[in-house]
């Protein structure tokens, strides 16, 4: 008697055509694009969104403390200054200073505060808080 082995193949499940799967390509993407859209737009229609990113968490947001690159790009959209530097970086211009006096000895500045400026909390700017 003689036994014969059968071999039996796994059948294979039905593949698709590849043009079927490249034309859910641009679908996809398409819907990835609207979800992403969805998910970046602000909440109320005037509401403006800045969004920065940060190669790190700054250490503080008080600007008596820290010098750090991190801290400074958070910083300026925070703090307003006395005076800042010029476009052109050659000379000071008024800012929440309208102008200042230098002593003759050079060791005292006399800042006058534009009139009228308040904080977020409605509290005026005084020479106190500065």
């Amino acid at each position: 008697m003689e036994v014969r082995e059968q071999q039996r193949s796994t059948p294979k499940p039905p593949s698709r055509p590849v043009c079927l799967r490249l034309r859910c390509l641009p679908l996809l993407a398409l819907a990835l694009i609207v979800a992403l859209g969805a998910a970046a737009r602000p909440a109320c229609a005037g509401e403006r969104v800045f969004v920065q990113r940060l190669v790190s968490e700054p250490a503080s947001l008080d600007p008596a403390k820290t010098s750090a690159v991190q801290a400074d790009q958070v910083m300026w959209l925070l703090y307003d200054r006395l005076a800042q530097l010029s476009a052109d970086a050659t000379r000071m211009e008024p800012s929440l200073a309208e102008r200042w006096e230098v002593s003759p000895d050079g060791l005292t500045y006399t800042f006058r505060l534009r009139p009228n400026v308040r904080f977020h909390d409605g509290s005026l700017l005084d020479a106190q808080a500065v």
